[in-house]
């Protein structure tokens, strides 16, 4: 069995899809008498090895779905993907605060290793953003909040699995808007890119580095919300499923705060733009970002150009967090123009604004302001930006990218010392040592409320998303690349982000390992 970062194997001497909290429990105290290790496991979207075991692989796919919407909140299964949760809550209006960029993970594997998006710049790690959650502690299910066994509920986010198994989890929802407009901003260097991070008020903010004929070349982009449809609020609760809301302090253990067996899912039905082909894939880590990527032998698109649906050259976007790939070329491939933009099924479309002035956009008024500095603007739904990686997966799909090793290097870095450790790296790098549709991400965010994971002051993550593609560096020159970020960030007080590719940190079978 391997995970999505396809460096390492290993065959679980068992393999059990437990359908309720019970059931969990029950593995894991047969693999306790056993003494055999247990590892969960969501989409599989470690990079090393984390989700994997040579013991009890527990599938939590089993315990997908949502059970309840309300409000402000919904409890899901510890199985149910971010693309699920949303599926259930944009008809109501409402959306999780963080998403990670690839929607193909599961919220008990983000909740786990902590999961950073786009806007953990505003609202933190999406572990600071669940209000409670159902865990097997021990062999038996629990319940837990910042009120009720507050110990377990900061010991199992972020946790990476070694405290206890997450199996429901209430989160935190917001007021979805109704269209985004994602600004491009182009950067001098890294300290540049991070001041834009830091100065402009964005409800999305995510940074990249890319490759060029003169050197790495450094782009922001900001994402304005545009208009919000005021939420639903009648609770939408499936049939033949149990009410279950925070727990207070009188909140006791319970067997029954999870599905329970043979409860039926609501169904999940994916909005998805008719002209955008979807290919399922294996998913990621947790991870925010952006980027551009184009089909091999595409021309290339003038500056400003709005490409229909369906045309050749597509936008890649980047990860936010661990959470995703970027952009799929072929072998000698140029990349496009900057400033291609990809007309979307939504109705993806660039728009003339004045940077620094209010803008009138879709027939919206936007009271925020376009960031100075801005060189292109597109307008597109609300759905599509956050669903935006799906025709890059499809894409590097169909190239055989997706399914090539992925040894990422990830870390956070002291805000004071991020920029120099960056255009270090940066400058020991080739493109080929990033793969042909390896990504860079640059994130200064907020960690929020999360103990177990560990950051230095005003972090700023910084990911070498990597693909081990033919004829550019091997996996293990790129292992070692990982190791000497890792040995630079420590050297300035800075930590890793544990769903990243670094030999000798893993041990094969270790508990630490989260539900990926």
């Amino acid at each position: 069995m391997r995970d999505f970062g396809g460096v390492v194997e290993r065959t679980p001497a068992r393999v059990v899809r437990p359908g309720s909290a019970e059931e969990v429990a029950a593995a894991v105290r047969e693999a306790a008498a056993a003494g055999l290790v247990i590892v969960p496991r969501g989409a599989g979207h470690s990079t090393y090895g984390q989700s994997l075991t040579g013991g009890v692989c527990l599938d939590m796919r089993g315990l997908a779905g949502v059970r309840e919407v309300g409000p402000d909140r919904a409890v899901v299964g510890a199985g149910t993907t971010w693309r699920e949760v949303l599926d259930a809550t944009l008809p109501l209006g409402l959306a999780p605060p963080v998403l990670t960029d690839f929607l193909d993970v599961t919220v008990g594997g983000t909740l786990s290793s902590g999961g950073v998006g786009g806007a953990s710049h505003m609202h933190g790690t999406q572990a600071a953003n669940v209000l409670a959650l159902d865990v097997v502690v021990d062999g038996r299910p629990v319940s837990c909040s910042p009120a009720v066994r507050p110990e377990v509920f900061d010991a199992v986010r972020a946790g990476l699995g070694a405290h206890g198994v997450i199996t429901a989890a209430t989160l935190r929802l917001v007021p979805a808007p109704d269209r985004v407009l994602s600004c491009t901003i182009p950067c001098r260097d890294a300290a540049d890119l991070l001041r834009v991070q830091r100065e402009v008020r964005a409800d999305h903010l995510s940074g990249q580095a890319k490759p060029s004929a003169e050197g790495w070349r450094y782009e922001a982009k900001a994402v304005l919300h545009l208009g919000t449809t005021p939420p639903h609020t009648a609770t939408i609760q499936p049939p033949g499923t149990a009410t279950q809301t925070t727990p207070t302090q009188a909140d006791a253990p319970h067997e029954d705060a999870v599905q329970a067996p043979g409860a039926t899912p609501p169904p999940m039905g994916t909005v998805q733009p008719s002209e955008t082909a979807f290919q399922t894939a294996p998913a990621p880590a947790d991870a925010s970002h952006v980027g551009a990527s184009q089909a091999p032998g595409a021309a290339q698109p003038h500056t400003g150009t709005v490409l229909p649906p369906g045309a050749a050259a597509q936008t890649a976007t980047a990860p936010a967090d661990g959470s995703h790939v970027g952009a799929g070329l072929a072998s000698g491939a140029a990349p496009p123009h900057t400033g291609a933009v990809r007309g979307l099924g939504g109705g993806a479309r660039a728009v003339g604004v004045q940077a620094g002035a209010a803008s009138w956009v879709g027939g919206v008024s936007h009271a925020g302001e376009v960031p100075p500095g801005t060189s292109e603007v597109e307008e597109l739904s609300f759905l599509d930006f956050a669903d935006r990686l799906r025709p890059d997966v499809a894409e590097l799909t169909v190239l055989g990218e997706w399914a090539r090793p992925h040894p990422w290097g990830m870390v956070f870095l002291p805000g004071a010392r991020a920029a120099e450790v960056i255009e270090e790296t940066l400058a020991s790098m080739t493109a080929a040592d990033l793969g042909l549709s390896g990504v860079v991400l640059v994130k200064a965010l907020r960690i929020g409320d999360v103990p177990m994971l560990a950051a230095p002051a005003d972090p700023v993550l910084f990911s070498l998303l990597r693909t081990a593609s033919p004829g550019c560096a091997a996996v293990a020159e790129m292992l070692a690349g990982n190791r000497a970020l890792l040995a630079r960030a420590e050297a300035v007080g800075g930590t890793r982000y544990a769903v990243d590719s670094v030999p000798d940190r893993w041990l094969d079978g270790a508990a630490s390992q989260g539900q990926g």
